[in-house]
């Protein structure tokens, strides 16, 4: 998949599942903030649990694909517009060229992609 990044947004990480057992190396475990939502939406886009996804933070981000995908929105009030038309959380089919922008001020919500 493909994916022009217009507008990255606030503290907006490519997260995966992180590290577990290694803080005694002082490697911190990780890993997306909300483990339930990124695991939710994992899940929706029937991904594996720990394959990689973009976790985004506090505001907005502008993403225009390249080609054909399916994502998922999850956690804290996931919205979104695709080519300027709300969805909301859940999953949503991206079709080449789509613009997916995120709404200012939400909290958190994780997109997932297959």
């Amino acid at each position: 998949m493909s994916l022009l990044i217009h507008k990255p947004g606030f503290q907006s990480t490519i997260q995966d599942a992180g590290r577990e057992g290694f803080r005694k190396y002082g490697i911190p475990a990780a890993g997306p903030m909300d483990q339930a939502a990124a695991q939710l939406a994992q899940s929706i886009c029937n991904n594996q649990l720990d394959q990689s996804l973009i976790e985004l933070t506090l505001h907005g981000a502008i993403f225009e694909f390249e080609k054909s995908a399916v994502i998922a929105l999850t956690g804290g009030g996931a919205i979104a517009l695709l080519n300027a038309t709300a969805i909301g959380e859940g999953i949503a089919a991206i079709k080449n060229g789509n613009v997916v922008e995120t709404e200012e001020a939400t909290l958190e919500h994780v997109v997932a992609r297959t």
